[in-house]
């Protein structure tokens, strides 16, 4: 399976000392466990000459115990850091930023499936500046592979949420609707799509419950370009390491 090269999607200043962080989900097992593979290719990819620690958040009932996350683990180079006492997203995102701030984490890669990525990455932002740590965060797709896809469906989650609720942040860029046309046109199938199509409704539902108008879980208030270029384009599952140049400004890809 082919390499998608990245360049400069993180200083060199933000990649000293990163985290790639695995967000649990315990409503399916075979789906969690992917995620954590996908940590693990994406870990080995960046800790090569740099720091990079690699965290699993979870604890909620269905998730996967220390014990199974060790053997998934075996056999890498991953010393798993398991912060297993989280019962929800909002949870998950405040273990990631007394993880991230007691470390002095400069950015932190959050794995989730497709369909969940945009709660967990405004939830675990959130989090981040509550608490004082506010450091990029980027996003890693365990299901979807394909930068179109990914960016129709995130696209597709925030037009819905704010159909159901105008007051919602997400500043929609003026070619935000091109954009999620072209995405659209030029995506192919992934598994990651055809679950976010089963649980979009939902999704954007959570979106407003947990918004600033709501519980407060989370924050909308970023531009949609900056959600999407928030994505790892890279492919998932490759057997060959990625290729993370940090010597460059991320770029609006």
């Amino acid at each position: 399976m082919p390499i998608t090269p990245v360049a400069g999607l993180l200083t060199a200043s933000e990649a000293a000392r990163c985290a790639v962080v695995v967000e649990q989900k315990g409503d399916d097992p075979v789906e969690y466990r992917e995620r954590v593979m996908a940590g693990l290719v994406l870990h080995r990819a960046i800790a090569r000459g740099r720091s990079c620690d690699f965290v699993v958040v979870g604890g909620a009932g269905g998730d996967a115990p220390p014990e199974v996350i060790r053997q998934w683990c075996a056999g890498s180079d991953a010393e798993p850091v398991i912060c297993h006492e989280s019962r929800n997203t909002r949870d998950k995102a405040e273990s990631i930023a007394r993880f991230a701030a007691e470390r002095r984490t400069t950015a932190v890669i959050q794995v989730t499936a497709l369909y969940h990525s945009l709660r967990a990455y405004l939830t675990t932002v959130a989090a981040l500046r509550d608490n004082g740590a506010a450091v990029p965060v980027l996003n890693y797709v365990s299901d979807a592979d394909d930068v179109a896809s990914i960016h129709a469906c995130v696209l597709d989650e925030i037009f819905l949420a704010k159909e159901i609720d105008a007051r919602l942040g997400f500043g929609l860029a003026p070619d935000a609707y091109d954009t999620y046309v072209r995405s659209m046109r030029e995506m192919r199938a992934t598994p990651g799509h055809r679950t976010y199509l089963a649980r979009r409704h939902g999704e954007a539902r959570r979106l407003v419950a947990y918004a600033e108008i709501g519980k407060g879980h989370l924050v909308t208030d970023l531009p949609t370009k900056e959600i999407l270029n928030s994505y790892l384009p890279w492919t998932i599952g490759a057997k060959q390491p990625c290729h993370l140049d940090v010597s460059a400004d991320r770029p609006a890809w």
